[in-house]
């Protein structure tokens, strides 16, 4: 799959693997820039109760992103993709917080930046 195109990405690297699916780095050719795209398991893509899991997370993934763009960091839209840029701020931001600094978006760090 590495190397494949889809669309308008081209899959670079695996990111890992979980309940939800496959995360995969993904260059955004139209845009040129670097994103992350999900590759959800058949089980999970017709589930409803599972997809809308998803959507929840892609949700609070872009709070995540809007909260980093209104602190100032560069990472472009906020649309619920992580790519590098969102991973480097949020490092930024776990460092500042004294969470663990991995680049995860997690609650933890959401419920952080929500406080004023």
């Amino acid at each position: 799959m590495i190397g494949s195109t889809l669309g308008k990405y081209r899959l670079v690297a695996s990111l890992g693997r979980g309940g939800m699916g496959e995360v995969y780095r993904a260059d955004d050719l139209e845009l040129g820039q670097s994103v992350a795209l999900k590759f959800l398991p058949p089980g999970v893509a017709t589930d409803p109760r599972e997809l809308s899991r998803f959507r929840n997370a892609r949700a609070e993934n872009r709070e995540l992103q809007t909260l980093l763009l209104a602190r100032g960091h560069d990472i472009g839209a906020a649309d619920g993709l992580i790519g590098d840029k969102t991973r480097a701020a949020i490092r930024q931001e776990q460092q500042r917080l004294g969470l663990k600094t991995d680049g995860r978006a997690g609650q933890k760090l959401l419920d952080a930046l929500r406080r004023p």
